[in-house]
């Protein structure tokens, strides 16, 4: 059959990154990543819910049993998928560092395009990093019309709607440029 890389895959972070665990440790190493990115989630968790007095919660482990479930099974593959799954494991563990943080935590909004930045080069799912980044804005909008005392300050919000447009205009960084956007749209 011919070939052809009609088909951008943009995936050039993450197989120097697994070619590199690959060189150093084998196998083992490799199998070792896989886990940890699994632990990561759910330490994250374990993290999250111990902060807000939950860990007990049956809810707490239905919802992390759920997530786990409800994720790719490839996510849990030593392909680049695997990139996908932490990124968006942190990238919610950001939003509820920001939500739950007593300051003022609109710094934390700019790690949001540098993680978009990564993922994009890193596998094609950083299109729902975009969809996540869409939602939690429109969730702050609804929230201060029905629900304003769970609301970010108003300066909080502006800074995640700076964040999240330079997020939105990270994906363009990346090899194939907007032909790799369309493509994945």
């Amino acid at each position: 059959m011919p070939t052809s890389n009609e088909i951008p895959y943009c995936a050039w972070v993450s197989e120097i990154i697994l070619f590199t665990l690959h060189k150093l440790g084998g196998l083992t190493l490799l199998f070792a990543f896989r886990y940890f990115c699994f632990a990561l989630y759910m330490l994250l968790i374990v993290f999250f819910a111990s902060k807000r007095g939950l860990l007990r919660h049956p809810l707490t482990w239905t919802a992390a049993l759920l997530g786990s479930a409800m994720a790719d099974p490839s996510a849990f593959f030593i392909k680049p998928e695997i990139f996908s799954f932490v990124l968006m494991s942190t990238s919610v563990a950001l939003w509820f560092g920001i939500k739950s943080s007593r300051n003022e935590p609109w710094r934390l909004c700019y790690f949001f395009p540098l993680i978009m930045l990564v993922w994009v080069n890193t596998h094609g799912a950083f299109i729902f990093g975009c969809i996540f980044l869409i939602v939690i804005n429109l969730g702050e909008g609804i929230n201060r019309v029905f629900s304003p005392r769970h609301v970010l300050t108003i300066r909080v919000h502006r800074h995640l709607l700076y964040a999240s447009a330079l997020a939105c205009l990270a994906v363009f960084i990346n090899p194939y440029g907007t032909g790799y956007i369309k493509q994945v749209l």
